[in-house]
């Protein structure tokens, strides 16, 4: 007899559940009704609700839900944890490098209390280590971070492996010589040696909980749209590779026949992507939940999403009866200004919650752009890079031109990360040759290689960050700019903000930096090495000063019609202000046409009363609902989306 219900909701086994994939696409909604459902389902067992996306939104989406007593829900915060983390473990980290390096006590500590980029995967993977080692749950729901940042989190055993090994070389002279002296060959009882085996233990412990299909699971959830399978295919590929089990998959919001004229064209688009289904998707167990007319906040409506999951047959269609989806006329409300810059390369940044169409709306203000002219770079800096996707076109590490004026590039970010470790590999080779040829410097080398493999993650972001400047600079054989205009594709909003703080957290890396080349520099000079951190620092200079330029730098913040993407949206806007980044225009995406169907009425009255929330929560920002018709793909249906949303004629405010 089949499943009538989710192994995953079901499987008393399970101690590790995983809900990932594209922004947007109900994460958050199924972790929350999936941990209350396994919580009411087995009353002894303990239950941990864990977020570990930046921009948490489990609060809201529980909105107030009556918890059951074995429940435990988490927002992680990165900076909180990593206090916590510090306060605990500084002085073990401060004597391994005291151990192994020729850095002073003073230099140490400054090196110490230096902030983290990369902090939350990083957090998070340690909170879920310690928690299965110390056995605190019986089962772990976690709510994750759009994919890219996701998969990230779940590599982090491989960097926490380099980590160790890294530590484990700067403690090796030491043990040699303790145990050179110890009496008896014994070696006395050392904390610091503890620490590190402990933190081994609990990495290990998770890392083997994420490749053993009994205890754990990822289920990635997606809608019925190409750019989500799409994402959703190289998801479930990486996990293959990382050997994470997802036998059972969510499609979430799918269009029932009688929906009504309003969701004609989703319901088209719905029926292609079930027939067409990648056999990597359509050989697991896929369970549809259907479009609700009421946002899925609360225990109730939790409760009535998890009851409602059905296979997916429930919405397949013969092919004979297919409909081929096409994108209709474009509609908006409102008209949309783009910044033009004044004799400057111009920053425009498109933010805001995963899977508001973020992307969408970057490659339509970019292909209206070229259309006025305007020498137009397209960079995604989203570890899930989907420009390629939404531009119909295969993107690289190089820019490659799209159409008249117009270049787009996804950057590779640990490429750029992993060429800097070379050079410093291969420079670091040389001067230990020409410095110690004739000693046996076995433990330093070491030491001395493994240093690198000690910088946090995020730095990789910081490398793709710096590939933007680059082309702040860049100009074609008449001397004139080769861009006018750089649009940025980020990140989700919690990630984003993080990429905006990089620059001063790099810069208080590079200070550090600077000074041990100074304080050592009759011990030990790696001039190529300076030479490149000093372009850096010059460079991240220029960007800090564009970023706060707002003739330079504007960001677009692009929603969705919800009351959760209305609380992040608010939390963004306001954190913007913080950085005196100033928003051009918030775009309200995805809204629903009118529609006179039952469930097209329902969704409609919704969406008015969030409209309206909006432009009370945000009186001074220009604000423009764009609707929900047909599948913007390809630079034809991206530029009619463009004319719809800053009219037909060219709409272009000139900087002050």
């Amino acid at each position: 007899m089949k499943n009538d219900r989710p192994q995953f909701v079901t499987d008393p086994g399970l101690s590790l559940l995983i809900f990932g994939g594209k922004g947007g696409v109900g994460k958050t909604t199924s972790a929350s009704a999936s941990a209350l459902a396994i919580a009411a389902a087995r009353p002894q067992a303990r239950v941990l609700l864990l977020s570990t996306d930046p921009a948490h939104s489990v609060a809201d989406c529980l909105n107030g839900a009556v918890v059951p007593a074995n429940l435990c829900v988490l927002e992680l915060s990165a900076e909180e944890e990593h206090r916590a983390f510090m306060d605990t473990h500084a002085a073990h980290l401060k004597t391994i490098a005291a151990r192994g390096t020729f850095l002073d006590a003073d230099d140490i500590d400054k090196f110490v209390r230096l902030s983290i980029p990369g902090v939350d995967e990083l957090m998070a993977y340690l909170r879920v280590a310690r928690c299965l080692s110390e056995d605190s749950y019986d089962t772990i729901v976690i709510d994750t971070a759009p994919s890219g940042h996701t998969l990230k989190l779940l590599a982090m055993s491989e960097i926490l492996g380099s980590w160790l090994e890294a530590l484990e070389a700067l403690m090796a002279k030491h043990r040699y010589m303790a145990s050179m002296f110890a009496r008896a060959g014994r070696t006395p009882a050392d904390p610091t040696d503890r620490f590190l085996e402990d933190f081994r233990d609990q990495i290990e412990t998770l890392a083997a909980v994420l490749c053993d299909e009994r205890r754990c699971r990822f289920v990635p959830v997606l809608l019925a749209e190409p750019m989500s399978i799409a994402e959703t295919l190289d998801i479930v590929a990486k996990l293959e590779d990382m050997g994470v089990a997802c036998p059972e998959l969510i499609m979430n919001r799918l269009i029932d026949e009688d929906s009504g004229n309003s969701f004609s064209s989703q319901l088209a688009a719905q029926h292609e992507a079930l027939a067409e289904l990648p056999a990597a998707l359509g050989s697991r167990a896929i369970w549809g939940a259907p479009l609700d007319a009421a946002e899925l906040i609360g225990s109730e409506r939790l409760a009535r999403f998890i009851a409602s999951l059905a296979p997916i047959s429930r919405w397949a269609r013969p092919r004979r009866a297919l409909e081929t989806a096409r994108a209709s006329l474009f509609r908006s409300d409102g008209v949309a200004t783009l910044p033009v810059p004044a004799n400057k390369t111009q920053l425009l940044f498109y933010a805001g919650k995963g899977g508001v169409g973020k992307t969408t709306m970057a490659c339509a203000a970019a292909a209206q752009l070229s259309e006025c002219g305007r020498k137009c770079l397209l960079v995604s800096t989203d570890p899930a890079h989907s420009l390629g996707d939404c531009l119909g076109v295969a993107l690289g590490d190089e820019a490659t031109q799209v159409a008249p004026g117009l270049e787009a590039v996804e950057i590779d970010a640990e490429q750029e990360f992993e060429q800097l470790r070379s050079e410093y590999r291969d420079e670091l080779e040389e001067v230990l040759e020409s410095m110690f040829s004739t000693i046996d410097i076995t433990f330093d080398r070491e030491a001395m290689e493994s240093l690198l493999d000690l910088a946090p993650p995020g730095l990789d972001e910081c490398m793709a960050l710096l590939r933007i400047l680059d082309h702040l600079d860049r100009v074609g054989a008449d001397g004139e700019p080769l861009h006018d205009t750089i649009v940025i594709d980020t990140a989700p909003t919690g990630h984003l903000l993080r990429l905006l703080e990089l620059p001063e957290l790099i810069e208080g890396w590079l200070n550090c930096i600077f000074a041990l080349f100074i304080k050592y520099d009759r011990v030990f000079r790696l001039p190529r090495l300076q030479a490149r951190l000093i372009a850096i620092s010059r460079g991240i200079k220029k960007l800090r000063t564009a970023m706060a330029d707002d003739s330079r730098c504007h960001v677009q913040v692009v929603s969705i019609p919800t009351e959760m993407a209305l609380a992040e949206c608010g939390d963004l806007i306001a954190s913007l202000g913080k950085m005196h980044i100033s928003v051009g225009t918030l775009f309200i995406n995805l809204a629903l046409l009118p529609d006179q169907s039952t469930l097209g009425k329902a969704v409609g009255a919704r969406e008015l009363l969030v409209r309206a929330k909006y432009a009370s929560s945000f009186p001074a920002i220009n604000t423009v609902t764009v609707y929900r018709c047909g599948d913007p793909r390809g630079i034809t249906h991206l530029r009619e989306l463009a004319a719809a949303i800053y009219g037909h004629k060219v709409q272009l405010r000139e900087a002050a």
